[in-house]
C-alpha cells in the first residue's frame, strides 16, 4: 500500500472518530480497553482502524494507561479500598498486571493496613452490638478488597485500642491470645 495512501485513510479513520472520542473522554480518564469497547459498541471502527486510533491517542497523550492505573489507584486508596479491589477493577478495566503492580506499589502495605484499621474503626460502632461483630467485620473488609493479613492487623489493633469492643456487648470472655468465649 501507498504510503501517501495509508496516511489519508488514517486522517480519515481519525477524523471520523475523534469527535465521538472526545466526549467519551471529557467525563473522566479511560483506559486503553475501555476505548476499544467504546468504539466497538458504537460500531465506529473496525478493530484495525481501533489500533490506529489508540496509537493516535496514545501519541498525543490523550490516553495513558499508566497515568489511568496510578490515578485510579490513588482515588480508590483514599475511598478506603483495599488492593485486591483495585487490583480486580484495574484488571476488569484491562490494564496489564505489570501496570497494575506498578500503580499498587505507590502504597506501602503499612498504609494499607491503617486505612483498614481507619475502616474497620469507623464500622465498629454500627457492629458493637452484634454477636458476630468481628466476623461480619472482617467480611466487609474483605469485601473493600483487604487482604486476611490486613484485616488481622486491623482487628488486632482495634482490640489493643479499645480492649472492650469484643466482650462489651455479648458477654466475652477474653482467654488470652485471639480466642474468646460466651460467659455462662
Amino acid at each position: 500500500m501507498d504510503s501517501t495512501l495509508f496516511d489519508e485513510k488514517k486522517t480519515s479513520i481519525i477524523q471520523n472518530v475523534l469527535p465521538a472520542l472526545r466526549r467519551f473522554l471529557s467525563s473522566r480518564e479511560h483506559s486503553a480497553g475501555e476505548l476499544v469497547d467504546f468504539l466497538r459498541r458504537r460500531r465506529l471502527c473496525s478493530a484495525e482502524e481501533a489500533v490506529i486510533v489508540l496509537k493516535f491517542l496514545r501519541d498525543e497523550g490523550s490516553i495513558d494507561d499508566e497515568r489511568f492505573a496510578r490515578n485510579r489507584c490513588e482515588y480508590r486508596f483514599s475511598k478506603f479500598y483495599g488492593p485486591n479491589y483495585i487490583r480486580r477493577e484495574l484488571s476488569g478495566l484491562k490494564i496489564s498486571s505489570e501496570i497494575t503492580n506498578q500503580a499498587l506499589a505507590a502504597v506501602t502495605e503499612e498504609e494499607h493496613e491503617e486505612r483498614a484499621f481507619q475502616l474497620a474503626g469507623k464500622r465498629l460502632p454500627s457492629l458493637i452490638s452484634s454477636e458476630d461483630a468481628r466476623e461480619k467485620l472482617s467480611k466487609f473488609l474483605q469485601n473493600r478488597g483487604y487482604s486476611f493479613p490486613q484485616i488481622r492487623a486491623a482487628i488486632n489493633r482495634l482490640k489493643e485500642e479499645f480492649p472492650h469492643w469484643a466482650r462489651r456487648s455479648v458477654g466475652l470472655q477474653d482467654k488470652g491470645g485471639d480466642e474468646y468465649v460466651q460467659e455462662e
